[in-house]
């Protein structure tokens, strides 16, 4: 997939490389940590 779906920008554009999903999943969790990860994903 050559273009980001993403505004620009040269940081991003720098280090990834963009791909096709194969899977798409929806997740509910209850709050963010403070360390921004999710708590109690299911």
């Amino acid at each position: 997939m050559p273009d980001s779906p993403f505004a620009p920008s040269r940081e991003i554009e720098k280090k990834a490389v963009w791909v096709k999903p194969k899977f798409v999943v929806e997740v509910a969790f209850a709050d963010w940590t403070n360390s921004d990860s999710v708590r109690h994903a299911t």
